[in-house]
């Protein structure tokens, strides 16, 4: 079975490809969530907790560092935001799913998307990410254990979506995944596009990047130079040496 690194208390698993994490992951049925530098540098009791009982895996540059730094030297970086179409991909003949996130607008837009690119996918249930109460939180968890969804992607921006899919692990098992602002792409929000089954390049030291507008800067960039140089030597300092 495969182990995980521990990162300043966080556990993460340093994984070769994309097939390898996916493989794992559908074994596991447990919530797939992200790891950068700024989640491992920032760690505290709760989020080491959150991701520790899950399937962490480098999502930034500075996790695969990290990881390379530990002695896995062929461990990748894993964009989230391309992930769930992965995920989709492999398992959208046989699995069922649930959408949760973003403005209803953008969710029926990437549902459209979803089915076109997807012929025949079993979607059982979707929600938009505006959960005002608890009441309609409860809701929201009665009818994910009514439809009883394989794979669940939840948009909400992190530590939102974490805190609900561990909500919804608690009452059912499933394959879950934050991810992000993943909708906006995919329903037209924003101009990145995505080619299912693009091979993933290796990263490189130092150079190797795929940075989307809803994530913060994790690898070096025009952006990184003025916003997040002091915390990645930080990084670097707590971490890695």
């Amino acid at each position: 079975m495969m182990q995980p690194v521990l990162l300043n208390g966080v556990q993460t698993y340093s994984f070769t490809s994309r097939d390898d994490l996916i493989t794992f992951a559908a074994e596991e049925k447990k919530s797939l969530i992200a790891v950068n530098a700024e989640k491992i540098l920032h760690a505290n009791a709760v989020t080491r907790e959150l991701i520790n009982n899950n399937i962490g895996y480098a999502d930034g540059v500075g996790a695969v560092w990290a990881l390379r730094k530990k002695g896995f030297k062929d461990a990748v970086k894993i964009p989230g935001c391309e992930l769930w179409l992965d995920v989709m991909a492999r398992f959208y003949r046989e699995r069922t799913f649930f959408l949760i996130g973003a403005k209803q607008s953008t969710l029926d837009k990437t549902i459209e998307k979803i089915r076109k690119q997807f012929p025949g996918i079993n979607i059982v249930g979707f929600r938009n990410g505006y959960i005002n109460n608890d009441d309609e939180k409860t809701q929201l968890i009665e009818e994910v254990i009514v439809t009883k969804p394989d794979i669940v992607f939840v948009a909400m921006g992190s530590p939102k979506q974490e805190l609900l899919i561990m909500q919804l692990q608690a009452r059912h098992q499933a394959l879950y995944q934050g991810v992000g602002g993943s909708y906006d792409v995919c329903g037209g929000g924003t101009t990145r596009t995505r080619v299912v089954g693009q091979p993933q390049p290796r990263v490189g030291l130092p150079v190797g990047k795929t940075t989307y507008p809803h994530q913060a800067p994790d690898t070096p960039g025009p952006l990184f130079c003025h916003v997040a140089f002091k915390p990645v030597v930080r990084f670097f300092h707590h971490i890695v040496t």
